[in-house]
């Protein structure tokens, strides 16, 4: 998480790099989503240091209410104009995924957040969806988890019974799209490009699964 590693910087005296840490932490997360009214613990840290190293609050930049990660229920699919660099993870489980491990493939990737309704509404379909693809030699699918906060996505998954494939994926999302709206679905092809991608959810749309299913057959006859 990247206010853990910033904080663990500052410790060791790189005070540059806290700095642009905790901004790219704020970047991920946006405004503060807590509605108790305690400080906000990442604003603090990141203006001190700021200040600190001689920054004027006109370059300050802080988020405003509104979140970099927004909430989208539009549901619409678009070729894709970003780039998915090349990755090695483990999910959740302790899986490892890559991208070149996955050569050959079609690939689905929900991009989702715990706080984020309409991904809510998404996953009972997206779980059926991966029920039904899992066993398929030339299709994969995979999601990208933007929490900042990890700790709430495993009881999410266990409260659910959800067993897709989990991956807290904040900075690898945050380098293809730095303001994105969630959920969204990217659809890339075997040869690992990038092809298509869905923004929001509409539960009115009977056909997503069958879209889905339809886009990945396509991305594997090319």
């Amino acid at each position: 998480m990247l206010s853990l590693r910033a904080q663990a910087a500052e410790i060791e005296g790189h005070t540059l790099d806290a700095v642009i840490m905790y901004r790219s932490a704020l970047d991920i997360r946006g405004a503060n989503p807590s509605s108790t009214g305690e400080p906000d613990k990442l604003v603090d840290n990141f203006q001190r240091l700021w200040k600190q190293m001689g920054g004027t609050q006109e370059g300050l930049g802080l988020p405003s209410g509104k979140k970099k990660i927004a909430e989208s229920s539009e549901g619409g699919w678009a070729h894709s104009k970003s780039t998915l660099p090349s990755f090695s993870l483990k999910d959740f489980d302790g899986k490892s995924w890559s991208l070149t491990k996955l050569d050959g493939k079609a690939l689905l990737i929900n991009v989702w957040a715990t706080w984020c309704g309409p991904c809510v509404a998404e996953h009972p379909e997206f779980q059926k969806l991966y029920d039904k693809l899992r066993d398929r030699s030339d299709i994969a699918i995979l999601s990208f988890n933007v929490d900042e906060d990890i700790s709430r996505v495993a009881p999410y998954m266990t409260k659910h019974h959800y067993s897709f494939p989990v991956i807290s994926a904040g900075d690898l999302v945050n380098s293809v799209k730095p303001s994105l709206a969630i959920p969204q679905n990217w659809l890339v092809s075997p040869e690992g490009k990038l092809e298509w991608e869905q923004t929001g959810y509409n539960p009115d749309d009977k056909t997503w699964p069958d879209g889905i299913i339809s886009k990945l057959q396509e991305l594997l006859k090319k």
